[in-house]
């Protein structure tokens, strides 16, 4: 219907009066979406078009930052925070959402930008100089081969990785599939997660809201989970990562890959850890095009370069293993 002169000047008045959209509409018997619309041709830039009026909230229970329409009246990013925060008023509890000072706000934003400050100030580790390459390698490449002795803290490195990944680079109901044909990788690598994760200070705004054994929920809905995939599990995997690789049985790993194809499951990154070379490995490392590597020899380990180490090793798993682990031709 044609606008009138005098219903453009009525829209402008009450507008300029304090009258809301719904006002004019009810007054005009028009509706609300061609008013907004009407006044915004009319140049009143700071009105913007009603469908594409979106602005940043932030949610006060995970402090995160998401899009939504003026008019929506957001408060939370997720049914999940808003029950979490319902929850917190009605145990009297809501003083557990903390406002960060401006102090924690920078050690926030400097644990992102540096992954080893994170590593060492907030899960307590003192890190040596290739742990702290091997981190570095895990923050910035893309698929990753890490080949790294046994006790070499490999494990220890990868729990900070995923934890500081959940964190920081996670997005909303991402997922991180840790993979063991024997699980007790999988348990380990989780349990230290959990660790790292409770010695974190509450500015994080960072903790586990489900978990078991072989699975991690965070408040912020990332997930670790362990090697088993539900038929009717359909998100993407953010990273594929499975540690000591090289003990993987074939048999094991078709199974998964033929699940995730069943499924149209697709995988982000793939990191693969192992202290041992095998062909497999072998010819992904070759394949420069697909892989980083990152390769710690024995000499790159300086508690590990003297001779009573080798000999306590040797002693151990045998010559012929501490040769094939602990030596720096891991590939052909």
């Amino acid at each position: 219907m044609k606008w009138t002169i005098e219903e453009i000047e009525i829209s402008k008045k009450m507008l300029t009066y304090g009258y809301t959209y719904k006002d004019i509409a009810n007054t005009l018997n028009r509706t609300e979406y061609s008013i907004r619309m009407k006044l915004y041709k009319l140049g009143f830039k700071s009105i913007q078009p009603y469908k594409n009026t979106k602005q940043d909230i932030l949610c006060p229970t995970c402090n995160t930052y998401f899009k939504s329409y003026i008019n929506d009246e957001r408060k939370f990013c997720s049914s999940s925070c808003s029950t979490t925060y319902n929850n917190l008023l009605k145990s009297n509890n809501i003083n557990n959402i903390i406002i960060p000072s401006d102090y924690e706000l920078d050690e926030y934003k400097k644990c992102n930008d540096d992954i080893i400050y994170f590593g060492e100030v907030y899960c307590k580790i003192t890190l040596r100089p290739y742990q702290k390459d091997i981190l570095l390698k895990l923050k910035e490449s893309g698929n990753l081969l890490l080949l790294s002795p046994r006790q070499s803290g490999s494990s220890t490195l990868l729990s900070i990785y995923l934890l500081w990944y959940c964190i920081y680079k996670s997005s909303m109901n991402s997922y991180i599939l840790i993979h063991d044909n024997m699980l007790c990788n999988v348990v380990h690598l989780i349990e230290l997660i959990k660790i790292y994760c409770n010695k974190l200070p509450s500015f994080f705004n960072f903790n586990i809201y489900k978990s078991t054994n072989s699975f991690l929920q965070f408040n912020k809905n990332s997930t670790v989970i362990s090697s088993y995939i539900p038929n009717t599990y359909k998100n993407d995997i953010d990273i594929l990562m499975i540690d000591n690789f090289s003990n993987m049985n074939t048999l094991y790993l078709d199974k998964l890959y033929k699940r995730l194809d069943d499924n149209k499951i697709n995988i982000n990154r793939y990191i693969y850890s192992s202290c041992k070379s095998n062909k497999l490995l072998n010819d992904l490392y070759n394949d420069d095009n697909t892989f980083d590597s990152l390769i710690i020899s024995i000499s790159d380990i300086d508690f590990m370069n003297n001779d009573k180490f080798k000999n306590d090793m040797i002693r151990m798993i045998g010559k012929d293993s501490f040769e094939n682990e602990y030596n720096s031709s891991y590939f052909n």
